[in-house]
Formats: structure tokens, C-alpha cells, sequence
């Protein structure tokens, strides 16, 4: 999904590009205050401007989009902002595995911020795991600079009714089940 997002991303930015000044500028200047509004109150709201200027990109996706999930890869966040910012619609991002039955943690329609895959589902719990040999241990916190957030990183174990009990036929994959944690392999960070 994320690469379909992409090429979206790049063919409106390649046919604004190619608009005359003052189109262009009434895009970049609804764009922004759209963006605005989106980092300040969590959603966009298009008015007449917005909805004359970005009517035919949404038209292109049908007309009907109003939400859009994604997930199997990381997003760029410029690309996800834009997006929310262009089409007016909700855009989170999940994780989630075959193991986990689909999508095991999202973000709120209203989220702000882009970059990261929210918070777990209900039927799910999470947990790192230490990884010394990557460097990823609890002990070894960094700091975010920024806003002095404190940030773990490890392998991102899985529990919950949502996760399969053992792989059908495979017990050497099964050492990926500890305790009823799944090994994800997959390395994650959770901020405070």
C-alpha cells in the first residue's frame, strides 16, 4: 500500500508542477494552511478553495475515498501528510502480521503525526526484547533531543488473542513462540 501512496504522492506533485504560477500557488498556499490544520486540530477541513483546488485529485480515486489504510511497509511521513492534507481523508498506518491475524497495532483516524504504526490493539500486548548484539537493550535508552522523549529499542514480541498458537507442520519455526510471545523479528522502538 505504501507504494501505491507514493505514486500517488508523485503524480500530483509532478502535475502541480507543471500548472501555471498562480494555480500553483493557490495549491501550495491551501496545501500549507491545510497542513497546518492538520498539525494543530488532527484533521483538514477543505472549504471552498480546498475543495475547488483538490476536487480532481480526489475524483481521480473515485470520488468516495474516505479512509485509507497502510501498512506492509513504512510510509514517508511527508508523503502520508500530504496526502491527508490533499484528499481530505483519514490515513493510518498499521502493523500487523499473517501471525497476528492482520493488523495487531494502528493509528487514530485523528492522529497528527506521521512516522509511526500507533498503538496496539486491544487484543493485543507488546513487548522488546533485548538484542546486545544489535545494540538494542533496555538499559541503553536514547534520548530524543527534540522533546526529550525517552525511546527502547528491541525485537517487537507479540502476545494476544489474536496470534496464531504454532505454526501447522513446522516445528522449527515454532521456536518463534516463546511463553505465548511471538518473535516478530522485526525491530521496534516504544517511546514513553
Amino acid at each position: 500500500m505504501p507504494r501505491i501512496l507514493t505514486r500517488i504522492y508523485a503524480n500530483v506533485t509532478n502535475e502541480v508542477n507543471q500548472l501555471g504560477s498562480c494555480v500553483k500557488w493557490l495549491f501550495g498556499y491551501t496545501l500549507n494552511n491545510n497542513l497546518s490544520n492538520l498539525e494543530n486540530d488532527g484533521y483538514v477541513s477543505h472549504g471552498i478553495l480546498g475543495n475547488a483546488i483538490f476536487k480532481k485529485i480526489k475524483n481521480q480515486l473515485g470520488g468516495n475515498v474516505k479512509f485509507i489504510l497502510t501498512g506492509s511497509a513504512p510510509i514517508k511521513s511527508e508523503v502520508l501528510m500530504y496526502l491527508k492534507a490533499v484528499l481530505n481523508v483519514n490515513i493510518c498506518e498499521c502493523y500487523g502480521l499473517t501471525e497476528t491475524a492482520g493488523g495487531c497495532s494502528g493509528t487514530y483516524p485523528d492522529e497528527k503525526t506521521a512516522g509511526h504504526v500507533g498503538y496496539p490493539h486491544y487484543c493485543c500486548l507488546y513487548r522488546l526484547k533485548d538484542h546486545p548484539d544489535l545494540d538494542y537493550t533496555s538499559d541503553n535508552i536514547d534520548s530524543n533531543v527534540e522533546n526529550g522523549v525517552r525511546v527502547w529499542k528491541g525485537e517487537i514480541l507479540i502476545k494476544g488473542g489474536c496470534l496464531s498458537k504454532k505454526y501447522l507442520l513446522n516445528p522449527e519455526a515454532n521456536k518463534e513462540f516463546e511463553n505465548g510471545w511471538f518473535r516478530t523479528g522485526d525491530v521496534g522502538t516504544l517511546d514513553q
